[in-house]
């Protein structure tokens, strides 16, 4: 078959139409001449010329009015692997497998492990996802992403949590849904295999470790609380990974051993007791330590006020510095949630205030760090001060340039 273009002349005048080539045609001459020799090689052949669809196929004795003759010499799909002298592959054929190791077009169940999980080699990074999950305990995807991955890699890094996921490295739990749609909310714990490795490469054992495999299996609302407090755990981390500071975490289930005098009198009542147990403790260069409270807005407000009595109680007695062995300590409320209360973050800004906490006590929104220079921008609000200040005053010369450490 012939005829990419080719000019037709009506009998009425020089009305000139392009003919739409059928699938796959060659193109040719669609000059006068190319268009003649197109229809001797048809008529050679036993063919028929290729006939144009518009006003002259439809006309009463036109080779178009045949309409089977118009879908043999235009066909309205490509022909078939068949059509074209070749053969589709047997249906137990191989499949190709993408990076990864996951084959492609299948699908890893979300819920339970594959029956043969995907075939995987770890990498270096694989194995430091491995030892931060084991030191944050628990992490959702879009923490380990923040800090190792960029974010126009999210279906990468899925993918090889699945991977770890279904190779035994990691086990994925789920949150409870709340509503009546949307998937739940997915974190992953340390499994067998992951912790095999992490005290392989770090020379740790599994008592130094600190992992027990029941540690998935924990209420909705400690889970939601604990991955609320890793949310701003891996801000603080990757701040001071940009600015190539030192930053040394310890957890809430570490400060309940190493803190030897958590309990202290309360000021309003000498025979009653506070404990003090912070959310999280981090110290940055060895030098200024933060106490961490996340504020999902569950608190009411006397239970509060005795918190931050008790706060400056474990300071003032010097229970704190015995303890931890720093004097220096700022305890920073981060108002996760505000769902339940808009002007939370006022609010208990104002009972501090009333409670008699000074300016060791700071605030901010965990949705103004997110994203943000934890450490340099102006998000935190402070009792009995006005304005927001930055954590760090002139000394964030001294913690580094992100810029001149990226």
């Amino acid at each position: 078959m012939c005829g990419t273009r080719a000019p037709f002349v009506s009998l009425a005048g020089f009305v000139v139409g392009l003919a739409v080539p059928p699938y796959g045609l060659p193109p040719t001459d669609p000059t006068p001449s190319g268009f003649a020799r197109c229809r001797g090689q048809r008529r050679e052949r036993g063919g028929r010329l290729p006939l144009a669809r518009g006003a002259l196929a439809n006309r009463p004795g036109s080779a178009h009015a045949d309409d089977e003759l118009a879908r043999r010499e235009f066909p309205l799909e490509p022909p078939s692997l068949a059509q074209r002298g070749r053969q589709p592959p047997p249906k137990d054929a191989p499949r190709a497998r993408a990076a990864g190791g996951v084959m492609s077009g299948a699908r890893l169940p979300r819920h339970r492990r594959a029956e043969t999980p995907p075939p995987m080699l770890l990498t270096e990074r694989d194995i430091e996802i491995l030892r931060t999950v084991a030191e944050f305990r628990y992490m959702t995807r879009e923490q380990v992403e923040k800090l190792f991955f960029s974010p126009s890699t999210t279906s990468y890094c899925k993918r090889r949590l699945s991977l770890l996921y279904h190779n035994g490295y990691l086990e994925r739990r789920f949150l409870p849904l709340r509503q009546a749609f949307g998937a739940a909310r997915a974190y992953y714990v340390l499994d067998q295999k992951g912790a095999e490795v992490v005290c392989e490469t770090t020379g740790r054992t599994r008592q130094e470790l600190d992992w027990r495999p029941r540690d998935g299996r924990r209420e909705p609302l400690y889970m939601e609380h604990t991955l609320a407090i890793n949310d701003v755990r891996a801000i603080a981390a990757l701040t001071a990974q940009r600015r190539g500071i030192d930053l040394a975490w310890t957890d809430e289930r570490e400060l309940k051993r190493r803190v030897r005098e958590h309990r202290v009198p309360d000021p309003t009542a000498p025979d009653r007791k506070i404990t003090i147990v912070p959310d999280g403790y981090f110290v940055i260069q060895h030098r200024w330590a933060f106490a961490l409270e996340l504020d999902r807005a569950t608190v009411e407000e006397q239970p509060f006020k005795r918190k931050v009595r008790g706060y400056g109680e474990w300071k003032r007695s010097g229970a704190y510095a015995r303890s931890l062995g720093t004097h220096s300590l700022r305890v920073l409320f981060v108002v996760a949630d505000e769902r339940r209360d808009p002007r939370r973050l006022e609010r208990i800004r104002d009972w501090t205030v009333a409670a008699g906490g000074g300016t060791m006590f700071w605030f901010a929104r965990q949705a103004d760090l997110t994203g943000s220079d934890m450490f340099a921008n102006a998000s935190w609000a402070v009792a009995r001060a006005e304005g927001r200040r930055r954590l760090f005053g002139g000394e964030i010369d001294e913690l580094g340039d992100p810029r001149r450490n990226a």
